[in-house]
């Protein structure tokens, strides 16, 4: 296995696809009781949840029938909590295809393990039944655990995982503006921002600059949030920063113009990628946005007032493709598409985030 640590928010050691014989071995437990599992695993592969080879005489304890989490004929486990979803008995369950999940099952008597990824002796044949998952903690007990234990670990793993998956996504952000950092703007003599500098991995090199021909915003508190302020849509205002060719993410904390038609913008080239038409997130015409499955956004406001500024929201759009953006607000060459919105926070990366990561963030934004 490979240790991979995520750019989209979960360090974890990849054990590839079912298959392909990877796995971790240790000395054999014979009185597992409680697991707790931080893990993905494949749609349709790994039929088992931990693993016991020895010697050709693994037990199936931890064997799982088809897409469902215990089969009946494998009978060793009493029942699964999936910790992300508190209190639910997930023992029928198809295990999900997208993103991590914290899972907590106990068993109905001493049950038996020697590897993490590898079921019985199924495993000299070209690996059939070893791997398909991605494996980020486990905890092995030998004794059950009563409901107040189960939750306080599982909690403790949620608090634990959530903090690491933003703590990464945030590190790995090639770009990241944050309003709540005053002293990361730059100023003019009338107080107006003449920059901003970037929060992200990608450093100095794409710090928001003013570009020529630009009118400049200004720092401002909206309901108590602080904001660069843009004007309204045709203001001219904008930030530039060196072209990123591979995002595939951004979050955002900001109120945006009904009218604006495009998200981020890429001067120089006919580049439509955050294009909208007609207040239309994407289409088959204009950029890389699905409008209907890739772009996320709150269903209530952060904040919310009765007029222009309408409020700050947070959105989240995932691309199917590389994009690439080198502006703000400004829409290719037209300068009179720029502007239009008041923005707290943007966060862009260039790898796909996941679902578990992107809830993790939306909720740090919101």
């Amino acid at each position: 296995p490979v240790y991979a640590p995520s750019s989209w928010g979960m360090p974890t050691v990849d054990f590839g696809s079912t298959g392909n014989g990877k796995d971790m071995t240790y000395t054999r437990f014979t009185n597992i009781r409680t697991v707790f599992e931080v893990i993905k695993i494949e749609s349709n592969g790994g039929a088992f949840l931990l693993g016991d080879a020895n010697s050709g005489k693994g037990a199936y304890n931890f064997h799982r029938g088809g897409a469902a989490y215990f089969a009946t004929t494998y009978a060793k486990v009493s029942k699964v909590w999936n910790g992300l979803r508190q209190g639910v008995d997930f023992g029928s369950e198809a295990i999900p295809a997208d993103g991590f999940q914290i899972i907590c099952f106990t068993t109905t008597q001493n049950c038996y393990s020697d590897s993490l990824s590898r079921d019985r002796n199924k495993s000299a044949a070209g690996g059939e039944r070893v791997s398909g998952r991605q494996l980020s903690e486990v905890i092995l007990f030998p004794s059950v655990l009563g409901d107040a234990d189960r939750e306080l670990v599982t909690k403790h793993l949620i608090a634990k995982w959530r903090k690491i998956a933003l703590e990464t996504v945030l590190a790995n952000a090639v770009l990241r503006y944050d309003a709540s950092r005053r002293d990361y703007f730059t100023f003019d003599a009338n107080n107006a921002v003449t920059g901003w500098k970037n929060l992200g991995s990608g450093g100095a090199t794409y710090d928001g600059t003013v570009p020529s021909g630009s009118n400049k915003g200004s720092f401002a508190w909206q309901n108590d949030v602080p904001v660069l302020h843009m004007g309204a849509a045709g203001s001219k205002i904008d930030l530039a920063f060196p072209a990123i060719n591979t995002i595939r993410t951004v979050f955002w904390a900001m109120d945006i113009q009904p009218a604006v038609l495009f998200w981020l913008g890429y001067v120089g080239s006919e580049i439509y990628d955050f294009h909208c038409l007609s207040g239309v997130y994407g289409t088959a015409s204009y950029g890389l946005i699905n409008g209907d499955t890739k772009i996320y956004t709150d269903s209530e406001p952060v904040l919310y007032t009765d007029e222009w500024p309408l409020g700050l929201h947070q959105y989240t759009m995932s691309l199917r493709a590389n994009a690439r953006a080198n502006r703000l607000t400004t829409d290719r060459k037209l300068t009179e598409r720029s502007g239009g919105r008041a923005l707290s926070e943007i966060i862009v990366c260039t790898s796909a985030i996941e679902s578990f990561s992107r809830s993790v963030v939306q909720d740090y934004l919101q």
